[in-house]
C-alpha cells in the first residue's frame, strides 16, 4: 500500500458518514478507539505508516455494523443466540467491504477483520491465536475494548471506572489480550492520555500535545474530518469536494469547531493546535 492510500483514503469518508448516520453511538466508540489504537502503536515505536494505518483500521473497525439491525445494537441487556450471532459477522463483513473498496486497503481490512481474535484463540471470525492475529488487530482490540469497558453499552454491563477497566484488562492479559499491549494501555491510562480522548491526533508528531486539548473529546465524527483536513493545510474548497459536501456547510462545521476552541479564525486554530507552526490562510 503507497502512504497516499494509508494517509487519504477517498472513499473512506464516505463510509465513516454512512457509519456515523446509522449508529452515531458507534462512530464515536471508533472515533476514542483510533486515538488510543495510535497511541499504543506510538508506544510500540512502530512507523508512522503503521501508526496512520491503524488508525484507518481503527476508525473503521466496526464498520460491519452497517448490517446489523439498529435493534440489535441498540437492545438493552443480553443478546440472543441470532442476534449474537448477526453481531459477530461484522468483523469479517467490515473487512471484506474495505477490500470491494479497493484492495490497496489490504492491510487496513486486515486489521478490521482480526479486532475480536482472541490471544488464546477463542475469538472470531478465524479462531487466530498469539502471534497468528496481525498486531495491529490485537492493539485495536485492547482499544476498543477499553472504550467498552468505560462507556455504557447497551448489550454490555455498565460503564466501569478507569481503575476497574485496568484491572479488567489486567485479568484478561495473556488469556483475551496480547500480554505486550495491556501494559501500554495501562500506561496511556496512567498517564491521562486515554480518558475523554476522542479521535486520532492530528498527526504523528502532534500525538503528545492534542490531548491537551479537552475540547478535541466535543468533536463528531464530521467535525474531526474537517479538522484533520484543514490541519493538513487545506482549503475550504478542497475539503469540501473530499468530504462529498458543500463549502457552506465545511463552514458551518469550522464555525461550530471555533466555538469551542473559543477562536475566531483558521490561522488562530491552526496556530493553537500546532503550537506555533506556520498556519494556512482562511481564503478556500
Amino acid at each position: 500500500m503507497t502512504p497516499d492510500a494509508v494517509t487519504q483514503p477517498q472513499s473512506l469518508p464516505t463510509l465513516d458518514g454512512a457509519a456515523a448516520i446509522y449508529d452515531p453511538d458507534t462512530a464515536e466508540h471508533s472515533l476514542r478507539t483510533a486515538h488510543t489504537s495510535a497511541s499504543i502503536a506510538g508506544l510500540l515505536n512502530l512507523s508512522e505508516q503503521e501508526i496512520l494505518t491503524v488508525w484507518w483500521a481503527a476508525m473503521f473497525h466496526d464498520v460491519g455494523k452497517l448490517t446489523t439491525r439498529v435493534e440489535v445494537l441498540h437492545q438493552v441487556g443480553p443478546l440472543d443466540e441470532a442476534d449474537e450471532l448477526e453481531l459477530r459477522a461484522h468483523p469479517a463483513v467490515g473487512g471484506d467491504l474495505l477490500l470491494a473498496v479497493s484492495p490497496a486497503l489490504a492491510p487496513i481490512a486486515a486489521a478490521v477483520r482480526a479486532h475480536h481474535e482472541r490471544w488464546d484463540g477463542s475469538g472470531y471470525p478465524d479462531g487466530l491465536k498469539g502471534d497468528q492475529i496481525p498486531l495491529l488487530g490485537r492493539i485495536i482490540a485492547v482499544a476498543s475494548k477499553l472504550d467498552s469497558l468505560t462507556r455504557p453499552r447497551p448489550y454490555g454491563p455498565g460503564a466501569m471506572s478507569a481503575a476497574g477497566a485496568i484491572d479488567e484488562l489486567r485479568r484478561w492479559s495473556g488469556r483475551k489480550f496480547d500480554p505486550m499491549i495491556v501494559p501500554l494501555v495501562v500506561e496511556l491510562c496512567n498517564n491521562g492520555r486515554v480518558v475523554d480522548a476522542t479521535g486520532v491526533l492530528l498527526s504523528v508528531q502532534h500525538l503528545p500535545e492534542a490531548v491537551r486539548f479537552p475540547q478535541l473529546s466535543t468533536l463528531s465524527a464530521r467535525q474531526w474530518e474537517v479538522l484533520s483536513h484543514l490541519m493538513r493545510g487545506e482549503r475550504v474548497r478542497t475539503i469540501a469536494d473530499k468530504l462529498f459536501v458543500s463549502e457552506s456547510t465545511v463552514r458551518n462545521h469550522l464555525s461550530a469547531i471555533f466555538e469551542r476552541f473559543g477562536v475566531h479564525s483558521q490561522a488562530d486554530l491552526v496556530a493553537l493546535l500546532s503550537g506555533g507552526d506556520e498556519v494556512i490562510t482562511l481564503k478556500g
